[in-house]
């Protein structure tokens, strides 16, 4: 799994993976540790909330969020968001942004943003809200940079090269 890779690669060993219960049993099998959504393909806002709540406890300021089908995604790309994390100390999420648009599933979520989220999961519905509602730091890639690539069926990968 390549976000598990550029993970260890960006030095972050403790990690666990957010997914519904039908994918779980084989993340499980595989030895990641695995956090079940109550609500299958609830979005990123939900999905984010439910991970970082049963994380809450866990030691670190910082979670690393990536999605699971991202074949290009390399440790390089994580350590800048780290870097940016640690210039701007007032920063709650750093957010990429690939060829205008946001990428909430490659960000970088200080741990202040769970109450954030505890705030506005009940009304919102849209990562949006949590960027508005937080010291957002907005972090621009290149249109070529290729870890953003991600791939959701087979006429993406190969219209992808």
């Amino acid at each position: 799994m390549s976000s598990v890779r550029a993970l260890k690669a960006a030095n972050i060993t403790n990690y666990s993976i957010v997914t519904n219960e039908q994918l779980a049993e084989t993340f499980q099998r595989a030895g990641h540790s695995v956090i079940v959504e109550p609500q299958a393909h609830g979005g990123p806002l939900r999905a984010l909330y439910h991970g970082f709540h049963a994380l809450k406890n866990e030691p670190g300021e910082w979670f690393q969020v990536l999605a699971g089908d991202l074949p290009m995604i390399h440790g390089e790309l994580l350590l800048t968001l780290q870097n940016t994390a640690i210039e701007d100390v007032e920063a709650d999420i750093v957010l990429p942004i690939h060829k205008g648009r946001a990428q909430p599933l490659h960000a970088l979520y200080h741990r202040r943003t769970l109450h954030t989220l505890e705030t506005i999961i009940e009304h919102a519905d849209h990562m949006g809200a949590l960027y508005d509602a937080s010291s957002t730091k907005y972090l621009a890639f290149a249109d070529e940079e290729k870890g953003f690539l991600n791939i959701n069926s087979e006429h993406d990968w190969q219209g992808s090269f």
